[in-house]
This record gives C-alpha cells, sequence and structure tokens, in this order.
C-alpha cells in the first residue's frame, strides 16, 4: 500500500517513529505484523482486498506484478 493511502501514513518503527518503507498494516513496532506470509500470499491478500473494494481488473493486476519489487520481497 502507498503510505500516502495509508490512514496511520506508515507502519511504526521500535522506537515509535513512522516508518518511511512500510504501512501501518504491514508492519508495528519494527516487526512485519506476519512474518511468516509469503509473496504469493501477499498478491492473493491484496487482490482479495482491491476485489472487494472494487477495484479494476488492472489495477489489480498491477498490484500483484508490483509486489515482488517491493523491499520486503526482492529476495525472496
Amino acid at each position: 500500500m502507498p503510505l500516502s493511502g495509508d490512514p496511520q501514513k506508515g507502519g511504526t518503527e521500535t522506537d515509535g517513529r513512522r516508518s518511511t518503507e512500510y504501512c501501518s498494516y504491514c508492519y508495528q513496532h519494527g516487526q512485519f505484523i506476519n512474518p511468516m506470509m509469503t509473496m504469493q500470499e501477499m498478491q492473493a491478500k491484496a487482490e482479495e482486498v482491491m476485489r472487494g473494494m472494487g477495484m479494476s481488473w488492472l489495477l489489480i493486476k498491477l498490484t500483484r506484478m508490483n509486489i515482488p519489487r517491493l523491499k520486503r520481497w526482492k529476495n525472496s
């Protein structure tokens, strides 16, 4: 999720600062909320949420394609 779309404007680091890399839905207190989630699970979750919001298939496809490029998933 783009941080601009995150109601909290980012997750939090261990010292309470806002994360400039990860959203509040994924990252709190310097840790991923679901550290065992695979990239494929993240893609499926993002698609599920986006479909529920009525987003277009093109935006969903672009999002799925972008997830492997995110820092968390680059080495997966």
